[in-house]
Formats: C-alpha cells, sequence, structure tokens
C-alpha cells in the first residue's frame, strides 16, 4: 500500500519552495502526497466535501483516505481559518492518523502563558512573564513595576 499524506497550507504558500521540498522529500520515499488550502473558496479546492481531500465530512470518522496529514498552516493564521483547521486536524487525530503539528502544537503556539509555562516544566530558562487580561500604557507599566519586571520589556498581546 502507498501512503497517503495530506498536506494543508495557504493558497498564497502552494507554490513556495519550502512546501515544494516537503512534497518532493515524501515523494522520493514513496508516498502519495496531496496538498489542500485551508484557504480555498472553490468547492474542487476546499478541504470539505468532495473536494480535493476526495472525502465527503460526514464519512470523515470512519474513512479518511490518507495516511498521515502535515499542518504547514500558522497558528497566527485568521481566526475563521484557524477553526476550519482545528476541525480538521480533529477529525484526523480523532481517526488515528498521525498529524504533524497537531491540535496540542497549534494551540500549544497560540498562548504564549502556555509556552511559557512548558519551558518552566521542562526545567528551561525563560524570561519573567505575568498576564494581564487588559490594559495600556501606564496601567501596563504599573503592573509590570507591581511584578518587579523592569524595561526592557516585550509586551505581546
Amino acid at each position: 500500500v502507498v501512503p497517503c499524506v495530506q498536506i494543508f497550507t495557504l493558497k498564497k504558500h502552494e507554490a513556495g519552495s519550502w512546501l515544494v521540498d516537503v512534497k518532493l522529500a515524501l515523494l522520493l520515499a514513496g508516498a502519495d502526497v496531496r496538498v489542500s488550502c485551508v484557504d480555498a473558496t472553490t468547492h474542487d479546492e476546499c478541504i470539505w466535501g468532495a473536494g480535493r481531500l476526495g472525502v465527503q465530512l460526514s464519512d470523515c470518522a470512519t474513512s479518511l483516505p490518507w495516511h498521515a496529514l502535515v499542518n504547514l498552516v500558522s497558528d497566527a493564521s485568521e481566526p475563521v481559518l484557524q477553526r476550519r483547521l482545528l476541525a480538521a486536524l480533529s477529525l484526523a487525530e480523532s481517526a488515528g492518523i498521525w498529524v504533524a503539528n497537531g491540535i496540542k502544537s497549534m494551540t500549544t503556539c497560540a498562548s504564549k502563558v502556555t509556552q511559557h509555562a512548558l519551558l518552566r516544566t521542562a526545567g528551561l530558562p525563560s524570561p519573567r512573564t505575568i498576564a494581564v487580561s487588559l490594559g495600556a500604557g501606564t496601567e501596563l507599566a504599573a503592573l509590570a513595576s507591581q511584578a518587579g519586571l523592569r524595561y526592557p520589556l516585550l509586551l505581546k498581546p
């Protein structure tokens, strides 16, 4: 059986050299490689329906046509695309398909607080960090001062 590898990307990266390199490596390893864009707008390009994935969404829980899924979409993509992508990743993971850059990595990358906690848990050095829900300008400066943080500071929304 020839392994089928599904790659998720964005349309703007479809012809990018890094995607071409990944495809080439997989093809040379003997895989059948399919690329789908999560931001596709037409039915034939869409990751849903009978488009390029070649599967109806209602059938995904029982019979996905691929053996592995490689997610090349950033966690910084538009929220509507992230929701679409997370749904597809969830289907693949629940069907037992190997997923690179799956739900755990997407959600970890999207949260700086989670990243900091994982670094600390692993015993790796990380800068002192505080999480605030709201604030701007002098209010943030006051919170940083109360926490014992000094400039230079990096503020990440």
